[in-house]
């Protein structure tokens, strides 16, 4: 070491275990102008606002850690740090109050305050300090009585992400003063703008929906499948019942919940999303023989560690080659593989179980009734009946640097409205379903289709390599779509896409999943 450290480091962040794990009411529509456009209802601690609101789709909850401020030395210091608390936004100190009575105004007004302005010009450093507002509020059980109710100017607890303010208030005081409007005088008079917390997209897309108002558009011969047919989805748009719709897309790397380092299945099972590194020992995707004998079990026992299941097998995988839309089709240019899929879709349907079952009164095989020795899950048809089955499925690109083309987008299971669910039953014949040669579900199978909804909300994982796997599900037994956390999928074209990306290529494997019953 000569001044300089030339060592290879890794840096590590200093991060406390989370005390617990709670759902919080995140803002989830597009609109970034939602009293404007009329999808909110407020104010946010208004019970009645909050249950409008989830309704409309516009609040969605989100099941996040909570991590003991008291533990970080940061935010419990015994004096202020203005440099952390500048940065991170919080503090805690302890303050006896002189006041006697907090439901008494007079001494909220006359005591409270000025102890609360004086705190505040400590900590701040300020010049000058004025208290601008004050809230009571009281709370009981979620199943009791309104407490708010029971003592003047109490409110609720407000249950909705949200800051109080926004970054216009210093443009809104100088209106105030353009306007010869006074401000504080003991109570707020400002208009006030609360802001909720929603990233960025970071790319905008056009996703192909069903549009038609057939609820049986197989049967009524609206659509050609299957869907990863370039000639099927053409004739489908051209037949009206595939459209485009413009949506945003949203970096899933930049969500704590889907890019956690361990699994939170409580959030998968509502979410349906997640991903993790995971450096596969196959050496050549194109070649079956590793295939089946090291990536199924790869991917097998990897299912098992994430979904917490009794029993797993792989049911089916698909490989894709994918290049520009304007050049030729690449598909065709290895055995078995497959196009991207351009159309939004679920590859199961809730009809899974049934289908099994029916399977198991006609005396056929699948990947359920197989022994474990042949890859299966060696269960019987009571078993099944009363045990929860589950997909999974495990994408990968094939590439060693950073997938550019035409990624898979997931929905987020809880953006979807049981409205938006349309069932498509396969014909599963004919030269276009190749990939039966390694199919183990039920045939004909059942995809899922969905229609537009602006609470739509798409996620990728940017620049995936082959030692990374997107883990989403297809199918869960315990609850109808869209509450069983299976959300729908696309691939698409992206506008930020290199004119000289290369291919993509990628595999996917649906493992089935199934819990005992207890």
């Amino acid at each position: 070491i000569t001044f300089h450290c030339h060592i290879p480091s890794t840096s590590n962040c200093i991060m406390s275990k989370p005390i617990t794990t709670a759902d919080f009411n995140y803002y989830v529509a597009e609109s970034t102008t939602p009293m404007e456009d009329g999808v909110l209802t407020c104010p946010f601690d208004v019970p009645a606002c909050l249950a409008q609101n989830v309704a409309n789709g516009a609040i969605a909850s989100r099941t996040c850690d909570v991590y003991d401020a008291r533990q970080d030395p940061e935010l419990c210091s015994s004096e202020i740090n203005r440099e952390v608390f500048d940065k991170r936004g919080l503090w805690f100190t302890p303050h006896v109050s002189k006041v006697e009575n907090f439901w008494d105004e007079d001494e909220i007004l006359n005591v409270h305050y000025p102890e609360l302005s004086r705190l505040a010009k400590e900590i701040s450093g300020a010049d000058i300090t004025a208290v601008a507002a004050h809230a009571l509020r009281r709370q009981g059980a979620p199943e009791g009585p309104r407490l708010s109710e029971t003592a003047a100017l109490a409110r609720d607890a407000a249950f909705t992400v949200h800051n109080d303010f926004s970054d216009c208030m210093k443009d809104q005081f100088l209106e105030m003063f353009k306007h010869g409007v006074t401000s504080i005088r003991f109570h707020c008079h400002i208009p006030t703008t609360s802001i909720c917390i929603m990233s960025k997209p970071i790319t905008t897309a056009d996703f192909n929906y069903y549009v038609a108002e057939s609820t049986t558009p197989m049967e009524d011969g609206f659509l050609t499948c299957p869907f990863d047919v370039p000639a099927c989805l053409a004739q489908n748009v051209a037949n009206g019942a595939i459209a485009s719709r413009t949506c945003d897309v949203y970096d899933a790397r930049e969500d704590p919940e889907l890019c956690s380092s361990e699994i939170n299945r409580e959030v998968f099972d509502k979410r349906g999303l997640w991903f993790t590194p995971h450096v596969s020992k196959v050496e050549n995707f194109w070649d079956e023989d590793e295939i089946l004998n090291v990536h199924y079990p790869e991917l097998s026992r990897l299912a098992k560690e994430i979904s917490g299941s009794d029993i797993t097998a792989v049911a089916a995988h698909a490989l894709r080659r994918q290049g520009a839309p304007e050049g030729p089709r690449l598909s065709e240019t290895a055995a078995l593989a497959r196009d991207a899929a351009f159309t939004v879709h679920n590859d199961f349907s809730d009809c899974m179980k049934d289908q099994f079952l029916e399977m198991f009164k006609h005396g056929v095989t699948s990947v359920i009734s197989d022994d474990v020795e042949k890859g299966g899950l060696g269960i019987t048809e009571e078993q099944l009946r009363a045990g929860r089955l589950a997909v999974i499925n495990f994408w990968r690109p094939l590439s060693r640097e950073p997938l550019t083309r035409n990624p898979l987008a997931v929905l987020d299971a809880t953006s979807i409205g049981d409205d938006d669910i349309v069932l498509c039953r396969h014909p599963a014949k004919g030269e276009n379903y190749t990939f039966l040669k390694y199919y183990r579900l039920p045939v004909p199978f059942i995809n899922t289709l969905i229609r537009p909804n602006p609470t739509h909300r798409w996620y990728i994982y940017p620049d995936m390599t082959r030692d990374e796997v997107m883990v989403f599900k297809n199918y869960d037994s315990d609850h109808p779509m869209p509450k069983s956390g299976a959300g729908m999928h696309s691939s698409f074209n992206d506008p930020r896409t290199p004119a000289d990306a290369p291919p993509r290529e990628s595999i996917e494997v649906r493992v089935v999943c199934f819990w005992h019953a207890k």
